[in-house]
């Protein structure tokens, strides 16, 4: 997923055998119907309120489609796009919680500066993100342990 210079939080589907149904929630209890724009393959969805935020809810294809999703309100909500067989079995899903400003707000041809889109953005790996998470704890842990064993050897 991307965000664009538009503001639309942008990415591609491509449905799983059997699938009929791709769910686009956007929840956040916050926002409602009014204020989410979804678009598949450039044309606008029909979005329902539900208790959690939004949802469109369009039919399948065999075919990649692409989606773009905005706010006409700055929130950070969870993003969560979701494949449906024919009989209500979850094919697939995943999500991501961009921050999103009002798309209407920004310059054409501008980037937001400054607002995150999802994790592939910053160029990172989540792989290596929790590498670097597991490497600094390690760094606390042995950092803890030798001064520990300082303070032991001064008590001497």
């Amino acid at each position: 997923m991307t965000i664009g210079s538009d503001g639309f939080a942008r990415f591609d589907v491509t449905p799983e055998a059997g699938a009929t149904q791709v769910w686009i929630e956007v929840e956040d209890p916050s926002i409602s119907a009014a204020n989410v724009v979804v678009r598949v393959d450039g044309v606008n969805q029909t979005v329902t309120t539900t208790a959690l935020g939004a949802i469109a809810i369009v039919p399948a294809s065999s075919a990649t489609r692409s989606f773009a999703v905005a706010l006409t309100t700055a929130a950070s909500p969870d993003i969560a796009v979701t494949i449906i067989d024919g009989v209500g079995n979850i094919l697939w899903s995943a999500s991501s919680q961009p921050i999103l400003v009002d798309y209407r707000t920004l310059p054409q041809g501008t980037t937001p500066a400054g607002i995150p889109g999802w994790l592939a953005n910053t160029g990172l790996s989540l792989a290596l993100c929790y590498a670097l998470a597991i490497l600094g704890s390690a760094a606390v842990l042995i950092g803890s342990a030798l001064k520990a064993r300082q303070a032991r050897r001064a008590a001497r």
